[in-house]
């Protein structure tokens, strides 16, 4: 289980599960190992003095601590073989902004090398103030996950400019937003 500690004036001494990813906390086959996963968090919250513990999951795994269930969103939706059926599946609006994108000359590019796709998401990211995750975490996830991970590059044709670097596992998909210049994306 990933435990981060925040030391923020703003928001005061937190250990969170996977403080700059979405998901995260005590990941167990079963009830025990849970629970010792569990505990040893708290434990940890003591020992370092944190004011809170903050789990990043789906479901509630502690229905007795407060929660933030109106503060995250997820959205989540199996991607259909057929585009079409993807494409109807969008609400109006969204749709037309796809559309666009389909008018804008996209080239989408598919890379074996992680360094190609994490300078251009660390460019990203860093430019937005967010943190940047290392490179060997994006090999480990390769590693981990060898063909059912595919890396992509979104180039717009006429500027060279990467748009984004999804990455795919099976039949859905996870989109990291970048607009770094070229010269990132070609590893220069």
């Amino acid at each position: 289980m990933p435990l981060t500690l925040i030391n923020s004036l703003l928001f005061g001494k937190r250990l969170i599960s996977t403080a700059f990813a979405v998901y995260g906390g005590p990941l167990a086959d079963d009830p025990e190992t849970h629970a010792a996963l569990d505990a040893e968090a708290v434990d940890i919250q003591s020992s370092c003095g944190a004011d809170a513990l903050e789990y990043r999951n789906r479901s509630r795994l502690r229905p007795d601590w407060p929660g933030k269930t109106d503060v995250y969103a997820t959205f989540r939706k199996p991607v259909d073989p057929d585009s079409e059926v993807n494409m109807l599946s969008l609400p109006r609006k969204r749709r037309a902004m796809v559309r666009k994108g389909q008018a804008a000359d996209l080239r989408v590019e598919e890379v074996s090398r992680v360094d190609r796709v994490w300078l251009s998401y660390a460019e990203s990211v860093r430019n937005l103030g967010t943190p940047v995750f290392p490179k060997r975490w994006f090999a480990a996830l390769k590693q981990q996950f060898g063909d059912a991970c595919v890396l992509h590059l979104v180039f717009r044709i006429r500027m060279s400019m990467p748009a984004a670097c999804p990455w795919s596992s099976g039949t859905s998909c996870t989109s990291s937003i970048s607009a770094v210049p070229a010269r990132v994306a070609s590893g220069q």
